[in-house]
């Protein structure tokens, strides 16, 4: 829409109109102005963004959160990090997003914390984020994760270890074979598809005959 384009326009005039469309009443408008504002980056989106964290209207909160993800920078780390102390796990799930999208060491040791976090959603985000991320780090993250009580978790687990796609993650995926869930072994059959190789088909033909009939 109109609002979204502004953010391809990019100035002073457009940030100030975005300003004024995030206490529109139309929820389609504020959510255009959050996507613009994540186009345009800078000081001053950022410090709008900053300003939508309060919103009344939590889908704008939520938006806000993910867009800064696009910005970086410390500022934006102190912020992701206050927004994953939330009590509301849809505005820690944006978090855990938008901290894959920023990297770094700050960024992994928050996604630490986060897999510990007692909503399913945001520990299954923080996975997927530290799949995005890759590295050493990331992946002896994941590897913890792997282990998780929650078959989903696992789950999420194993499919970041696809985007990894080294050495280790093939051992951690054939590991994963032998989960005592059948989801968490079609899970790792479709990640070893993802990494792709001699070594990844000859674990997937295995695994295709040890199927539960």
């Amino acid at each position: 829409n109109a609002v979204s384009a502004l953010g391809y326009v990019g100035g002073e005039m457009a940030l100030d109109l975005l300003e004024k469309t995030l206490a529109d009443q139309d929820p389609n408008v504020r959510s255009g102005a959050i996507f613009a504002l994540r186009q345009v980056g800078g000081e001053k989106a950022l410090a709008l963004l900053q300003k939508a964290l309060a919103h009344q209207d939590p889908d704008v909160r939520s938006g806000a959160v993910s867009a800064l993800g696009d910005v970086g920078g410390e500022k934006v780390l102190a912020l992701l990090e206050k927004a994953l102390a939330h009590q509301n796990p849809e505005m820690r799930s944006s978090a855990v997003s938008a901290l894959g999208d920023v990297g770094g060491e700050m960024a992994l040791a928050l996604l630490e914390k986060t897999l510990s976090d007692q909503d399913l959603n945001v520990r299954c985000g923080a996975v997927s984020a530290l799949g995005q991320m890759g590295g050493d780090k990331a992946l002896a993250l994941i590897e913890k994760a792997v282990a998780d009580h929650d078959p989903e978790v696992r789950c999420g687990a194993v499919s970041a270890l696809g985007q990894v796609g080294c050495a280790k993650a093939l051992a951690l995926l054939e590991k994963a074979l032998a989960d005592q869930d059948r989801k968490g072994r079609y899970s790792a059959a479709l990640a070893l598809g993802q990494v792709g190789g001699e070594k990844a088909l000859a674990l997937i033909e295995k695994a295709l005959a040890d199927l539960d009939p």
